[in-house]
């Protein structure tokens, strides 16, 4: 009976042994990852140290889905030489696309291939929430190459290992591409880890909502961050090109207003030369754009030397037609070229928001951008149409009453022959000051009875031609005929 007894207690225990043995075996397990969580919990990082390794590491990598992406960085608390874990939806929505990358300045970092990587059970989208990647670093993982023949590198023996973190913008992005082309960062910080405890690990770390630091120690978070120069880019030049110049030549064609047109488009001109500045600038954040060889960019270079020509144009078409008030031979040129430029440059906004990942927003903002210009375009068309109905004389011949130049003074050649075609015998020129009216009889008395005050009727009327009409007989003898102002003159 005692016997039975006693083999009984020791299968019980011998049963309990394991969960006991698991039980030590669990808070070591814990303890062998080092854990960092973000201040809003919308990314964690677990980083461990297999046993018997000299370059191996297991990582897992866990990011909100209403982010567009999510990374880390190893080896250093700034961008520049920086190894780097990049996480994305995939296109199906069902898994996530990991990027290795290099960052080697303050702007996109490049993919980087030579990194190998095994993807571990466990990867994949949780709950439809979190994008989590587990992987188990194999080469080129504790040292990479960079540019200038140097290299980053990790202290696995560290206690306060340097590391970055980033999360990109709020909005949805998918792509099954490693080296796809992603946008600024809105959240972004920098934390230590301590890799040295992390060493005889044997299995991938864990992450999940229960997840907190260990290990590791948050040093700065910035948030609500966002590419201005990007944003300033975008806002001159449709301020510019979509606002200011249509509303100048709406102004020109419908109210002749020549000084608001002048002034308007010099403004243009300054908001133009700014948004290309601001678009050379953003251009050397990422990686797609430091060659200047996309079809927005070339476009944008041209375009900006067209608006130059086509102020150039205006400027000395204006002066020209101020000076002897004819349109010079350029004024076509000058109304055509700029139509073909403004719709241009509208289509090359189209592509800029396409190249700047914005394709959903951009497709509608630039279709209403289209629309407008086009309905602008309908309406000076439509106006000059009315006015050649009316019987209005077009700009660039002598300037009719609804003419946007006729607030300055006419000049002689819009009235008349010069001063060269004007006969000798017909008088002084209209621009010259009258002569002096002096009598040439030699008899005061007899000037007195047949002069008023000007010349002498007789020498007058045999002068001139007779005209049946305009010289009749008068009823008063030695006056004359009728005289208008202008035969007095």
């Amino acid at each position: 009976m005692l016997i039975n007894r006693i083999g009984a207690a020791a299968l019980a225990i011998a049963a309990a042994l394991p969960t006991l043995v698991l039980s030590e075996e669990q808070p070591r397990a814990a303890s062998v990852q080092s854990t960092f969580v973000s201040p809003d919990k919308s990314l964690s990082f677990a980083f461990s140290i297999p046993e018997d390794e000299d370059n191996d590491f297991y990582f897992t990598l866990r990011v909100h889905r209403d982010f567009s992406w999510g990374a880390v960085g190893l080896g250093t608390d700034d961008m520049p030489g920086a190894l780097i874990f990049m996480i994305y939806d995939n296109r199906n929505g069902e898994s996530v696309t990991f990027s290795p990358r290099l960052a080697n300045g303050h702007y996109e970092p490049q993919y980087y291939p030579q990194l190998e990587v095994d993807e571990l059970p466990g990867t994949g989208i949780i709950s439809e929430k979190y994008m989590v990647y587990q992987g188990r670093c194999r080469k080129n993982c504790r040292t990479w190459p960079l540019r200038g023949n140097t290299f980053g590198s990790i202290d696995v023996n560290s206690t306060t290992e340097k590391a970055i973190w980033a999360l990109g913008m709020m909005e949805d992005f998918a792509s099954d591409k490693a080296w796809q082309g992603i946008k600024y960062h809105q959240q972004y910080g920098t934390f230590t880890i301590d890799m040295a405890r992390t060493h005889g690990a044997t299995e991938p770390p864990t992450l999940d909502g229960n997840s907190r630091n260990e290990g590791t120690t948050l040093d700065i978070e910035h948030v609500n961050k966002s590419d201005v120069q990007s944003t300033m880019h975008a806002v001159f030049m449709i301020l510019a090109i979509v606002g200011l110049m249509p509303l100048a030549v709406v102004l020109l064609r419908l109210g002749g207003a020549v000084r608001w047109h002048a002034l308007i488009q010099a403004v243009s001109l300054v908001f133009l030369l700014a948004g290309l500045a601001m678009g050379v600038m953003t251009s050397f954040r990422y990686t797609r754009s430091q060659k200047f060889n996309s079809y927005h960019q070339i476009l944008g270079f041209l375009l900006t030397a067209f608006f130059l020509c086509q102020y150039a144009l205006g400027f000395f078409n204006h002066r020209k037609y101020r000076q002897t008030g004819i349109m010079s031979k350029y004024n076509a040129v000058h109304v055509w070229f700029g139509r073909v430029v403004i719709l241009i440059a509208i289509m090359n906004a189209f592509f800029g928001f396409t190249f700047a990942l914005n394709r959903k927003y951009g497709m509608v903002l630039a279709g209403l951008i289209i629309m407008v210009c086009v309905a602008c375009l309908i309406v000076i068309i439509g106006r000059q149409w009315l006015d050649k109905r009316r019987g209005i004389t077009p700009h660039g011949q002598y300037p009719s009453p609804r003419s946007p130049y006729n607030d300055s003074p006419p000049t002689p050649n819009q009235h008349g022959p010069s001063r060269a075609q004007w006969p000798s015998g017909m008088g002084y020129f209209p621009s010259e000051p009258p002569p002096r009216y002096e009598s040439t009889l030699e008899d005061d008395s007899v000037s007195q009875r047949q002069t008023i005050g000007l010349r002498p009727l007789s020498s007058w009327r045999n002068s001139r031609p007779s005209n049946p009409r305009r010289n009749e007989p008068s009823s008063s003898p030695g006056i004359g005929g009728t005289q208008s102002p202008r035969e007095l003159l």
